[in-house]
């Protein structure tokens, strides 16, 4: 559980080395079938990562949603061929595989038109319905494995982007929840010396 700790304790949770090499293996197998990676997920293609939590109170998930599409078309200027993008989510078109806030928060809202856009209509990835659809897994996942897929994919990918406290841009705060796992996402890909966004591009 790493909320309320801060960027030093959080800095002392065990690298994603220590972990099971079968989370890894899941991730390698989406990645590849994607044509991202090889078997043993070394890098074919260059992928990168928005990171969103949306579980803020009010949140109107559509514009969220479209902001997250200009900030994609912006990390991938200067680029020769547009890179995949994946989009890490607290939302899910499966509500049984959503933190109950993000659950409660979504519930009667415009978040599942919000998740459609993103995936059918702006192209993103979205990898726990990768799995699904792969048959990776199976509905009796638990939920906290989705946050280890989460931090080895976003150490994987080629551009990060997220929104921390550090952020700027009043908009990108408007759309998330500042929680603590943005800043360990961050670290973990310092630790893999990769840079990150800590707001999204706008």
């Amino acid at each position: 559980n790493f909320r309320g700790k801060n960027l030093q304790e959080i800095k002392e949770i065990p690298p994603l080395s220590t972990f099971h090499p079968k989370h890894e293996e899941t991730v390698n197998t989406v990645l590849h079938r994607e044509n991202l990676t090889t078997p043993e997920g070394n890098p074919i293609r260059d992928f990168g990562l928005i990171h969103w939590r949306a579980e803020k109170k009010g949140m109107d998930y559509v514009r969220c949603a479209k902001l997250i599409a200009k900030s994609r078309d912006l990390m991938s200027n200067g680029t020769e061929t547009k890179p995949s993008f994946f989009i890490m989510t607290s939302l899910n078109s499966d509500p049984k595989k959503m933190w109950s806030e993000a659950r409660k928060e979504a519930a009667n809202s415009n978040a599942p038109k919000a998740l459609q856009m993103l995936t059918k209509e702006y192209g993103f990835l979205h990898f726990s319905e990768l799995i699904a659809k792969n048959g990776t897994i199976d509905d009796s996942v638990d939920v906290a494995l989705l946050l280890v897929w989460d931090l080895i994919l976003a150490e994987k990918a080629s551009s990060f982007a997220t929104c921390t406290g550090n952020c700027r841009n009043k908009l990108c705060k408007q759309c998330n929840y500042l929680g603590s796992f943005a800043m360990l996402a961050i670290w973990h890909r310092e630790s893999k010396n990769k840079q990150s966004m800590q707001c999204w591009p706008s």
